[in-house]
């Protein structure tokens, strides 16, 4: 089973890297965390101050005594590695040749993970991370290791915040929480106050909002966190379709949306149109309209598209949420940051087999209208040119060969600074099927 804390370097930093790109093709795990009552008390519990083991984490300072209850908990606090200086072969050694980690080998190596320090992110320095590589060269080889109830039970209990996060990871699978792991989950958060555990157990448990009322309370909980890396998890999982019936997430969603920290609101921003709800398009047209706040464009912009276009399944209508996205891409005056370059390219993608099905429901929908909108804004040399070029595919991506074809006189007759480029990639198109 590979090790779900294994990332590419694309994916360090990123505050929801469960996520698979820009265009939201999440994986949610669908199945229903069984979470019984008691999860409630957890909440006053988890939005304490940063905790000192998370300041030793982050200053690098480890510890020397721990909990020994549970498999594999005395090996982490008896073993001693000089881990800055070793590599991830020497942290795997004894293994070479095994078919299969024992359970206790594989909480021992994952508790190797309480030597990489906690980034301000509240994510773990990979740059400093051998464990993940350890892994992945058992992976390479062929080394099985599985995550077992006793072992979650272990990492669960580790005195270090890495290695507690770690055991949230581990959690999901393709079929979602097991009942055991659950209660787990539920008999952890109630005593949990750090911040970076916090942060993995939202990913955990993200899903299953709408299904259980604790971990709704959790979750609304999280939204509030005085840490706004925390509040920012809470902000993306909240937004997950799962948690449409989840009583409270539209509230906590617009609450988020105005948060002092930017990176939370683009969140909260970004992910609120996933629960389709209508309450979210005015505040969102709102930020639009203000150019002050053009970075949380793109995000809002992803909310509303998911509303009335919803790519890739073009499955869901909303003719309010197209009108004030048309009035966004129709405004002027435009410059390098309005409008965003990442909200247009959005409207690029479309699935032709669902798409046609969807058009004749979305009654709204005028490809002229659109068409002529991106025309407008590729012949404005004040726009950037990334969102004109983008602008070049959407006209192909709505209206096909002929809306190129008619493009064309407008492109050839470009004379400023981004003149050349424009029509080299004009050119590219043409070319293409």
């Amino acid at each position: 089973m590979k090790n779900p804390g294994i990332r590419d370097e694309k994916e360090e930093g990123s505050t929801a890297p469960y996520f698979e790109d820009h265009m939201k093709k999440r994986n949610w795990y669908s199945a229903a965390i069984l979470v019984t009552a008691g999860m409630l008390c957890l909440s006053a519990a988890a939005c304490g101050q940063k905790t000192e083991e998370t300041k030793a984490a982050m200053s690098g300072e480890e510890k020397t005594a721990g909990q020994k209850s549970g498999v594999g908990t005395e090996k982490e606090t008896e073993e001693t590695l000089d881990y800055e200086n070793m590599t991830a072969e020497e942290l795997i050694q004894d293994y070479e040749g095994q078919e299969k980690l024992s359970d206790e080998d594989f909480v021992r190596l994952t508790s190797t993970y309480r030597y990489v320090p906690i980034t301000e992110n509240l994510e773990l320095d990979y740059s400093k991370d051998i464990t993940g590589k350890a892994f992945q060269l058992l992976d390479d080889q062929g080394i099985e290791y599985h995550c077992s109830e006793a072992s979650m039970k272990a990492l669960l209990g580790s005195e270090y915040p890495q290695v507690r996060g770690k055991g949230f990871e581990w959690m999901p699978d393709l079929f979602g929480l097991s009942d055991a792991n659950a209660a787990l989950a539920k008999e952890a958060l109630k005593t949990e106050k750090d911040p970076y555990v916090l942060k993995a157990a939202i990913q955990a448990l993200g899903n299953e909002g709408g299904a259980n009322p604790d971990v709704a309370a959790f979750l609304l909980a999280m939204a509030k966190h005085e840490n706004p890396r925390v509040r920012e998890q809470a902000a993306a999982w909240i937004g997950s379709p799962w948690n449409q019936s989840m009583e409270g997430a539209v509230e906590a969603e617009l609450s988020l949306m105005q948060d002092e920290d930017n990176n939370v609101a683009k969140m909260a921003c970004e992910y609120s149109g996933a629960l389709g709800d209508d309450r979210f398009i005015a505040p969102l047209g709102e930020i639009l309209d203000d150019n002050t706040r053009y970075e949380l464009h793109s995000a809002c912009m992803d909310s509303l598209e998911r509303m009335w276009l919803d790519y890739p399944s073009h499955e869901n209508t909303n003719p309010e949420a197209y009108r004030v996205s048309m009035e966004y891409l129709k405004k002027t005056p435009r410059d390098a940051n309005v409008p965003a370059w990442a909200a247009i390219s959005a409207l690029c993608d479309i699935s032709e087999d669902s798409f046609r099905g969807w058009k004749e429901k979305a009654d709204y929908y005028d490809a002229a209208e659109l068409i002529a909108a991106m025309t407008e804004i590729i012949k404005d040399p004040d726009a950037a040119w990334l969102s004109r070029s983008s602008a070049i595919q959407a006209v192909k991506s709505h209206g096909g060969k002929e809306a190129l074809e008619a493009l064309k006189p407008v492109v050839d007759g470009l004379t400023d600074k981004d003149a050349e480029q424009l029509q080299s990639m004009f050119e590219t198109l043409e070319q293409e099927n």
